[in-house]
């Protein structure tokens, strides 16, 4: 008869646990990189990344504050509400959102601000960490 050095049921949890923590760091630092590298004007675009959980946002903030937002995200991506094997998401639906990432065609920016693509450097600078 063989013997489990760790019970499956303890190892199930430890790794959803670990799971859950490393997903919503890495949600968090990605949220505060696109809320950093979002171009601002009126704070109107950087204002609408929200973090959601399962699902991605419909909706479009009018608002322009977007100080509390990763502090919104660090409290609704906290490990120990989440579900197992969590899907997060960072949405953001303003009309020009895909316009200041890509910029104008022949590689006219939108925005001289706005890093190009910084929306996938966000997100890339998460991988393998």
């Amino acid at each position: 008869m063989t013997s489990w050095l760790v019970q499956p049921k303890k190892f199930i949890g430890a790794v959803t646990g670990t799971h859950k923590e490393m997903i919503s760091k890495k949600a968090v630092r990605i949220l505060a990189r696109l809320i950093n590298d979002t171009p601002k004007d009126t704070g109107h675009a950087a204002a609408n990344w929200l973090p959601t959980i399962a699902e991605p946002s419909q909706e479009t903030s009018s608002g322009t504050e977007y100080a509390g937002l990763v502090g919104k995200a660090q409290t609704m991506f906290d490990p120990r509400g989440l579900p197992a094997f969590p899907i997060l998401f960072l949405t953001n639906n303003v009309k020009y959102i895909s316009v200041l990432n890509y910029g104008r065609p022949a590689g006219h920016p939108h925005s001289v601000k706005a890093p190009l693509h910084f929306v996938e450097a966000a997100i890339n600078s998460e991988r393998g960490t």
